[in-house]
């Protein structure tokens, strides 16, 4: 695998998803919003983790167990 190749993916289809919550939020349209605000960030979850682990993401959609795998630590 191409580490750099899989993290740039998904640092770009995040970008990408991030773009369309902004316009989605001018719009008032809160809830896709926040729908693509959640992809966005479980992309960039899965971004880390490639590029900590050298290996492909997990196939999940937890927010949390993603950024438990990077080793970020989350305050209540």
């Amino acid at each position: 695998m191409n580490v750099k190749k899989v993290v740039d993916y998904w640092l770009r289809t995040a970008a990408e998803d991030r773009t369309v919550a902004e316009h989605l939020l001018e719009k008032a349209d809160y809830r896709y919003a926040l729908f693509l605000g959640h992809l966005y960030l479980e992309k960039l979850l899965k971004g880390m983790i490639v590029l900590k682990t050298g290996e492909q993401a997990p196939y999940s959609h937890n927010l949390l167990f993603l950024a438990d795998k990077t080793g970020i630590t989350l305050s209540e």
